[in-house]
């Protein structure tokens, strides 16, 4: 995130190649040390490259978000709103293990649902299915492909009318394919 001249190289390659119809951004800025330090700054950063990544190519931009970003402010702005702005859609690292009820993949995603429907953007929710060891109900990593294709299922089912959905997303193919039954 802190090294634009670096991200907007590889996206003039992979653009280059003429495989691809889009970039997708997984670049997480609460992970830098500014998030904590000087988070106006970071914000800016970011919200600067999705702009210099935007503009770089005709490509559609899309990345991925963590479901809080709509508690943080941009100045006066809603950074979700910001980021929702600047590019043609989302994911949503919405890491629960059930699809509905309280603090569930559907729960934590709802604010960007609502935001995605009133910019007219894209929201793609998205499961992980990797071990975290800090999180056991973020992840269907314990509970199997026969739970996690029934939870997805009830997502699918419950937002299939809602005008922003664009689908869902499964972090890491090769731990989704190795789940045990």
């Amino acid at each position: 995130m802190t090294n634009h001249a670096a991200a907007l190289a590889w996206q003039r390659t992979v653009v280059s190649t003429g495989l691809f119809d889009g970039i997708h951004l997984d670049v997480e800025p609460y992970l830098t040390d500014g998030w904590t330090t000087d988070l106006p700054a970071t914000e800016a950063a970011y919200l600067k490259l999705l702009d210099r990544m935007r503009g770089a190519s005709t490509l559609p931009l899309e990345a991925d978000v963590p479901f809080w970003f709509g508690q943080y402010r941009v100045g006066r702005k809603n950074l979700a709103d910001e980021v929702l702005r600047r590019v043609n859609g989302v994911t949503v690292m919405s890491y629960r293990d059930t699809a509905t009820g309280p603090n569930s993949l559907l729960d934590v995603s709802s604010d960007w649902l609502a935001r995605g429907k009133a910019a007219g953007k894209r929201v793609r929710l998205a499961a992980e299915t990797g071990p975290l060891a800090d999180c056991s109900y973020c992840t269907f990593h314990e509970e199997g492909m026969a739970a996690l294709t029934l939870e997805l299922a009830k997502v699918d089912a419950a937002t299939r009318q809602t005008a922003a959905f664009g689908g869902i997303a499964v972090h890491h193919y090769g731990t989704w394919r190795s789940l045990p039954a």
